[in-house]
């Protein structure tokens, strides 16, 4: 067993003695069996040949390749030890303890092959070749300090490719926590371990954790997100958290953002922004369905099915005329319940209690309160739906302003 702080800067030579570089990295592949595959040794020149791991052998002095070894390229499922391992962190969701891969142990018999990492503070002295020295030092003084050693067997393979450091049982914890619990956990954290942690989560979750973090919170994570990422987050979550966050940075951060938003997503959340100035308008959400009034209660289920597959929730199916002016409304209960092929207009609600974009939201909500309704449909001077508010993100942008 051998450290790569020990093999990184050995000395690379053919058979020959002819000097070649030195080793500056590893190639592996991120499985669960991690097996290097070639070298990267830097020239004195300063260029970077890459060698099949079967052309080297140790020897005394260093290295050995064969005289007439081939120079290889990275292969696509080939990832550095460097960029992906070394240095990199390890989150503990908690946000309490933030762990530093501070050196990696590698095998060599009979391949070399990846073992685990060093999180110990030995493995920051074996770097400086100040080891063996502080452990002398240490026991002299009583003080016992060995390596503290991460087996792969702990890792998520499939998550080192994507430049983050999971351990199993830590990925296992997060599926059993709810991400509203998360959100309250984060929230008494500082922004950095906030991001790491979010850096240990799959996208869809950390996507639902970001959009229920507070407006503060937001602002500072897609201040520090490059427009791809933050792209990528936003695109998952609902249109109106989107533009929540949207609208808390500056214009020039929010059109780079829109730029990487998902094609399908960005017509909505430009929609909304368009809106968002209006009294009303920062709460409205476009994820509502509408059908003719004339349609079957089969045509609207399967309307229902087809495009609510990815709306965070669904209460109210909107009945519209052939103006496209909203005439009705039924919830999904009655909708459910009525015969397959029963005209919507037959059973719909036409006492409808609707708002505009200038309805202040405290009206708006007493509304809600009084006809016991989830969702207000907003509409403009001809009675179009432009979106709607729910009670939901009413009542809990009061609380933020109490």
């Amino acid at each position: 067993m051998q450290y790569f702080s020990e093999l990184s800067g050995k000395k690379v030579f053919t058979q020959d003695r002819n000097y070649i570089g030195k080793v500056t990295d590893l190639l592996f592949l991120p499985n669960e069996t991690p097996l290097v595959t070639k070298f990267i040794v830097k020239t004195p020149k300063g260029n970077t040949v890459i060698i099949s791991d079967q052309e080297v052998r140790k020897n005394g002095i260093g290295f050995i390749v064969n005289n007439n070894y081939k120079q290889e390229n990275k292969a696509e499922n080939e990832v550095s030890l460097l960029n992906k391992l070394q240095n990199h962190q390890i989150v503990d969701i908690s946000g309490a303890k933030v762990i530093r891969v501070n050196d990696v142990v590698i095998s060599d018999v009979p391949d070399y092959t990846i073992s685990g990492i060093d999180i110990g503070v030995l493995g920051v002295f074996r770097w400086i070749g100040a080891a063996k020295f502080v452990s002398k030092l240490l026991r002299r003084l009583n003080i016992h300090f060995n390596s503290d050693f991460i087996p792969w067997s702990q890792i998520e393979a499939g998550e080192i490719a994507n430049g983050r450091i999971v351990l199993k049982s830590e990925k296992e914890r997060l599926k059993k926590i709810h991400p509203a619990d998360l959100v309250e956990h984060l929230e008494h954290a500082t922004i950095r371990n906030v991001l790491k942690s979010l850096r240990v989560m799959d996208e869809k979750l950390s996507a639902r954790v970001v959009a229920d973090l507070n407006v503060d919170y937001q602002r500072e994570i897609f201040q520090r997100f490059n427009p791809s990422q933050a792209g990528k987050i936003l695109s998952l979550i609902p249109s109106d958290d989107a533009v929540d966050v949207l609208l808390s940075l500056d214009t020039q951060k929010r059109e780079k953002i829109l730029e990487n938003i998902q094609r399908g997503k960005k017509g909505p959340i430009l929609y909304l922004l368009a809106h968002a100035r209006t009294p009303i308008g920062h709460l409205m959400n476009t994820e509502y369905i509408t059908v003719p009034s004339d349609v079957s209660a089969k045509v609207a289920l399967a309307k229902v099915k087809k495009e609510a597959q990815d709306f965070s929730e669904l209460l109210y199916v909107y009945a519209v005329n052939k103006k496209n002016q909203i005439v009705g409304v039924c919830n999904l209960h009655e909708l459910i319940t009525q015969k397959l092929d029963e005209s919507i207009y037959k059973f719909m609600n036409q006492n409808l209690v609707l708002g505009r974009l200038t309805t202040p939201k405290e009206i708006l909500l007493r509304r809600m309160i009084k006809y016991k309704l989830y969702a207000i449909p907003i509409v403009d001077d001809n009675r179009e739906l432009l979106g709607i508010v729910s009670l939901q993100d009413i009542v809990e942008e009061e609380l933020e302003d109490h």
